[in-house]
């Protein structure tokens, strides 16, 4: 069940380790805008943890990248909604693994405990309590320990539990998404992806405690972003949307559904459709000066290679194969570098069912060192 939104402009800080590089987002939510919040598709009154599943056949090598392929994160950011912040309630966050039997779900069964097999836990974050009525929160969670994801296996899952609440939806926590389908009034912002298929046909699942059940909800982002104090870099799309203003102007959007599914194939699986593709390196812990080369391929490297095996002292993966294409290269001077690809309309109709892999290697002239930057696919 979802309802409209109110982002109230606060942030709240939990638990702030001191560490030599910067802690940022990686940037899946960079030029997003939120629809709705939401307790999921059918259990508003129930014990319920909301889940934002973080795909590997969208990302990989994200976070502070491990030699084995995983990657290490240093937390997260999302926003909290109570109906009634006159009446404050506590909600737990997690992350969690995939179960390695069963695709796209966390690694344990509906109805458990949540955070029994959570990777780890911020455990009793009070909710908005900034006035009566539907009040919300930017909330940024900062690990004291590094958690290690293992984002060579599968996929990674950010729950918020929430108590249940007989009062919804007059009162009660939600968590804010981004809506991947139009809806009546009084909605007014979504972002419609293209034909390429997403798996379960969202991001967002909802876990039913008290009735033991998982569900994925009708096709949704849940508003989370990671956090690392690594290099990142994210795919956008550019569109036309009218009813997702924030995406029609360059770089364009980096959210999971217009950002990972553009619409650019033609015919267009949403009318008047002409999606434009970019890929955006954030500059933060990067050096200045770097040479960051830019690489194109059609599929992931599998399994990912150290990029110490290729220049000792290097850190990261290279997540596209050796043979991927050389776009070109831009030099960090502290801003963030775009690189833009307006598809002709003659390639248009031959992109139908195909895909494109950015990625991107740092080259730090003054060690000679190398830093590898995550992957992302962008299905047409």
């Amino acid at each position: 069940m979802q309802k409209t939104t109110l982002l109230a402009a606060t942030m709240i800080v939990s638990a702030v380790p001191c560490f030599a590089q910067t802690i940022v987002n990686t940037g899946f939510m960079f030029n997003t805008s939120v629809g709705a919040t939401s307790r999921g598709s059918t259990a508003g009154t129930s014990h319920i943890e909301i889940l934002a599943r973080f795909d590997f056949d969208d990302y990989r090598a994200y976070g502070i990248a491990q030699p084995t392929g995983g990657a290490q994160i240093m937390g997260g950011q999302t926003i909290v909604q109570d109906q009634d912040g006159a009446t404050p309630e506590m909600f737990n966050i997690f992350i969690y693994a995939q179960n390695p039997t069963n695709n796209d779900f966390p690694n344990y069964a509906a109805g458990s405990t949540p955070g029994a097999a959570a990777l780890t836990s911020i455990l009793n974050n009070a909710g908005p309590t900034f006035n009566s009525g539907p009040t919300a929160g930017l909330y940024t969670f900062n690990f004291t320990t590094p958690v290690t994801i293992p984002n060579d296996v599968g996929d990674v899952f950010w729950s918020a539990e929430l108590p249940a609440n007989p009062l919804w939806t007059a009162d009660g926590l939600s968590i804010q998404i981004i809506l991947g389908n139009a809806l009546a009034s009084p909605f007014t912002t979504w972002d419609l992806p293209g034909a390429a298929p997403i798996s379960q046909n969202s991001y967002g699942l909802a876990h039913d405690v008290t009735n033991a059940a998982f569900s994925y909800a009708s096709r949704r982002q849940i508003w989370v972003d990671l956090r690392s104090n690594g290099a990142n870099a994210v795919g956008t799309a550019i569109t036309n949307q009218t009813a997702y203003t924030i995406s029609n102007v360059a770089p364009g959007t980096a959210g999971f559904l217009s950002g990972v599914h553009p619409d650019a194939a033609s015919p267009p699986n949403n009318s008047g459709r002409v999606d434009d593709i970019s890929f955006c390196v954030f500059p933060d812990n990067l050096a200045v000066g770097s040479l960051v080369f830019k690489l194109g391929a059609f599929a992931f490297q599998n399994p990912m290679l150290p990029l110490s095996a290729f220049l000792p002292g290097s850190t990261g993966m290279l997540c596209v194969p050796p043979t991927a294409a050389n776009l070109g290269f831009q030099v960090e001077a502290g801003v963030r570098l775009d690189y833009t690809i307006t598809i002709p309309a003659l390639v248009r109709p031959t992109l139908a069912g195909a895909q494109f892999v950015f990625g991107a290697i740092a080259l730090n002239p003054a060690t000679l060192t190398l830093t590898g930057l995550p992957c992302i696919r962008q299905a047409f």
